[in-house]
């Protein structure tokens, strides 16, 4: 029969399995290394650390919610709300299917709307990175508008709404999460309306003009 080789991925179960059925995380990686009747050195050979596991967990759900949103046919078609927005619904399907994890995770750090704790670093740079494209589509072909000192702050603009919306999905007890479905479409519309052209624009376009004209 054929050994099973260790992966990240069976550490990270083990480690979630231990947080939901204790509400802790491990005292130590011998712990976890000694539930899951390996060795401390083969633990290392994956992870440094048990905080490790947790930034892997959330970069992990990062990572399937591209893939699963992308595999769609008719993601490149889509606008760059569209995108937006497809990103938003398939994570938190993904999160659904981790709900008891990613809870005790945000409620584990007292802080985490205030202070974003380590482990989200990774997912946070991906996040951005990946609403930084959306900001150079939607301003390349005018869906968003371009403003001077202010564009550089948007893919913030996209990370805050994305925080509201897991927090707003944390205290959800809707049917099927209904409330934050609508929370979602809501918010994200909200983001692009302001950050499209809109009646601001228009008069700095015309004060603008007059002044040059002048």
């Amino acid at each position: 029969m054929e050994q099973h080789i260790l992966t990240a991925s069976d550490i990270r179960l083990a480690f979630v399995d231990y947080v939901l059925i204790h509400h802790d995380t491990p005292p130590s990686v011998y712990a976890l290394a000694k539930k899951m009747e390996i060795s401390e050195s083969e633990f290392y050979a994956h992870y440094t650390s048990l905080k490790d596991i947790d930034t892997d967990i959330w970069k992990t759900i990062f990572a399937d919610t591209i893939e699963k949103m992308q595999s769609e046919d008719v993601y490149q078609q889509y606008s760059v709300r569209e995108k937006a927005l497809s990103f938003a619904y398939t994570w938190l399907e993904i999160l659904k299917q981790n709900r008891s994890y990613v809870l005790f995770s945000i409620g584990h750090h007292n802080a985490f709307f205030f202070q974003e704790p380590a482990y989200l670093s990774a997912f946070k740079s991906e996040y951005m990175m990946l609403a930084q494209g959306w900001i150079n589509e939607g301003t390349a072909i005018d869906e968003i508008q371009d403003r001077p000192f202010l564009t550089q702050f948007y893919n913030r603009i996209f990370w805050k709404i994305t925080k509201d919306i897991l927090h707003f999905w944390a205290k959800d007890h809707s049917q099927n999460f209904e409330k934050t479905d609508v929370y979602v479409e809501k918010a994200t519309n909200l983001a692009f309306d302001a950050l499209g052209k809109n009646a601001l624009d228009g008069v700095f376009d015309f004060f603008k003009f007059k002044f040059q004209n002048r």
